[in-house]
């Protein structure tokens, strides 16, 4: 019966001493995942500014189109401002798709540090 109660102040340590380990190690997971969640709010803010961007752009080149259709004087000018809208059009089309690409690419690349055990250490 002696020799129990002296592993038992051991035992207590040791329970202690992994309970205190598992609460660390718990910590830097909550942290790591922490600073990974801001990094993709970050992201995502940067992604929303610039499509709000792009949005207002679009916009305007409509305004441009509205006001040489407006002081057209022929079927030549109205064309030829059709013309031009259609081709800028395009060209944004294009730098759609490339932005949402991007875009995808680079969150993916900093959600996909929420599933791998070196985003989670390199942040702590």
């Amino acid at each position: 019966m002696a020799q129990t109660d002296k592993s038992t102040p051991s035992a207590t340590a040791t329970s202690n001493s992994l309970a205190a380990n598992f609460s660390k190690a718990g910590k830097r997971q909550v942290e790591a995942i922490s600073a990974i969640q801001a990094d993709v709010f970050k992201e995502l803010q940067e992604i929303g500014e610039r499509w709000t961007a792009r949005a207002k752009s679009e916009t305007d080149l409509a305004s441009e189109l509205l006001g040489k259709l407006t002081n057209a004087r022929s079927i030549p000018e109205t064309a030829t401002a059709y013309q031009e809208w259609a081709i800028r059009r395009a060209q944004m089309a294009v730098e759609d798709g490339q932005r949402l690409f991007t875009d995808n690419v680079r969150l993916m690349e900093t959600a996909a540090r929420l599933f791998s055990n070196g985003g989670a250490r390199g942040s702590a």
